[in-house]
Formats: structure tokens, C-alpha cells, sequence
């Protein structure tokens, strides 16, 4: 058993997932389409994505996903993931996108993040785990965090 096992309690399969991706324009869309890659196949549970509107986002080479929900309208997820991409940094200075992950954070299972280092440091939490994933620009870092919530 590795360590992260060690630390995250296993969610039994009866357990019905809500799964939400954020998406907003310049958003780097592999670091949103991988994971979702992923997330979505995972049994009993839905994925949606949210945006402030439901209007399609531009990311940097024009791809265009479209919302399924707002970030007003969207449920209480389980998991919640944050892509990066040139787009997060004026996600930083946006306080109702801020006030939506940290609403989502402390009720969420897990929240996912591929941001900029400083950008995921100043999302800490004490029960956080970083791992940089390109050593060679010691810049990027993708997150795990996961919630005080035993739902």
C-alpha cells in the first residue's frame, strides 16, 4: 500500500459520485480533458462541467467546451478539478470563481488542481500532498486536495 492509499479513505462503489470540472477561457484544455478522461469513467458517478455561464469557453488553440451548469447552479460535488492554463491567472483575482472552489473545497472528497505552483500554495490546506510534474521548469505543479468531509 502506498502512502496516498494510506491516507485516503476508499469510497465504497454504492457510493454515488458527483463529479465537476471548471472550465474557463484560456484554460489549458489537456490539463482539463486528461483528467476528465479519467474521472469519468469512474463507476457510479456523473461528470459535469461549470462555468460561470453557460456560453462556450475559448481555450488558447480554439477548442470550445460549453458548460453544463453555472457556477450559481451546481451541486455539491465529490470531486472537484481545477485545469490550468494561461486562464487561472485572472481566475485569481476573480472572487466568485475563488468563493465557488472554496464553497465546492470544504464539502468536496478530493479537488484536483493543475495550477501554477504559487497559485496552488496559496490554496493549501493542511491535509494537502504537491507534487511538481516538469522538474525541469520547477513551475507547474499539480495538487491533491481532499476534504474534511466524510460523506
Amino acid at each position: 500500500m502506498n502512502s496516498l492509499e494510506l491516507l485516503i479513505d476508499p469510497v465504497p462503489l454504492d457510493t454515488h459520485l458527483t463529479i465537476g470540472g471548471l472550465i474557463f477561457p484560456n484554460m489549458d484544455q489537456c490539463d482539463f480533458t486528461g483528467p476528465f478522461e479519467a474521472l469519468a469513467r469512474v463507476p457510479n458517478s456523473h461528470f459535469v462541467t461549470i462555468w460561470k455561464d453557460k456560453n462556450p469557453v475559448r481555450d488558447p488553440a480554439g477548442m470550445q467546451p460549453l458548460a453544463d451548469t453555472t457556477i450559481d447552479e451546481a451541486p455539491q460535488l465529490d470531486v472537484l478539478l481545477v485545469p490550468g492554463g494561461h486562464g487561472q491567472e485572472a481566475l485569481m483575482h476573480d472572487e466568485g470563481v475563488l468563493s465557488f472552489i472554496r464553497k465546492q473545497a470544504a464539502g468536496a472528497r478530493f479537488v484536483f488542481f493543475r495550477l501554477h505552483r504559487g497559485v496552488a500554495l496559496r490554496r493549501g490546506r493542511p491535509a494537502a500532498r504537491q507534487a511538481c510534474d516538469d522538474p525541469l521548469d520547477g513551475d507547474g505543479c499539480a495538487a491533491l486536495f481532499w476534504g474534511d468531509s466524510k460523506r
